[in-house]
Parts: structure tokens; C-alpha cells; sequence
């Protein structure tokens, strides 16, 4: 226990010094419900329903696609007429899993090394 502690039991002791009045809670209940303003009885808000026109969202995706598909088609159509025919021997083909390869200098190998720790 500390100074404050036992100063406070030596002068006012352990007993509990707050109090409710005799015969509050009695009419607690009356006196609070007087207390409170009168509520008026409201009707009910009538509100409408209406019907959301999910079509207009439909039509609008389906414009779009079309949209997005044409600029599509007329970006390949141009592609091609500007592409120059590009010609090259069988044996120049390399794929692009072989020319990754060659990049980072790896040989097979060292492929197989790595592969065969999984």
C-alpha cells in the first residue's frame, strides 16, 4: 500500500460515502417519461419504385466493344499494309527461348542444372 492509500483509510476509513436518496428510484420511471417530449405520430413516406433500365447499361457496353473492336480491326488492316515482308533462311530461325538463352549466356548445361533442383 502506498503513502496516499494509507493516508486516505486513516482519515475517511474503507466505507463508501456515496449515497442515493431514500425513495429516488421510486417514481424514477414516471417522472422521466414526463420528463420526455410528446411524440407525433408520423405516416408512413410512400416512395415510388421505379424500374432500373438496365438495357442503357447493356447498350452502352455493347457500343463500346464495337468500338473497341473496329479501332482494333483498323489498327491491324494499317500494321499490315505498312509491313515490309521480312525473308529469312530456316537455318537464322532462332526461337525466342534461344535467344534468351544466348543473352544471359546460358548453355544447356547449365539449364539442366537448374531444372534438376525442382
Amino acid at each position: 500500500m502506498s503513502k496516499e492509500e494509507k493516508f486516505l483509510i486513516e482519515n475517511f476509513g474503507k466505507q463508501n460515502h456515496f449515497r442515493v436518496p431514500e425513495g429516488y428510484f421510486d417514481d424514477f420511471a414516471d417522472k422521466l417519461m414526463a420528463s420526455l417530449p410528446e411524440r407525433e405520430e408520423q405516416q408512413a413516406k410512400v416512395v415510388e419504385m421505379k424500374p432500373k433500365r438496365k438495357f442503357v447499361r447493356y447498350a452502352v457496353a455493347a457500343a463500346f466493344a464495337v468500338l473497341i473492336a473496329g479501332v482494333g480491326v483498323q489498327f491491324a488492316r494499317n500494321s499490315q499494309d505498312n509491313a515490309e515482308p521480312v525473308k529469312m533462311a530456316a537455318t537464322q530461325y532462332e526461337s525466342p527461348v534461344d535467344q534468351m538463352a544466348d543473352y544471359v549466356m546460358i548453355d544447356n548445361g547449365d539449364i539442366y542444372a537448374y531444372v534438376s533442383g525442382y
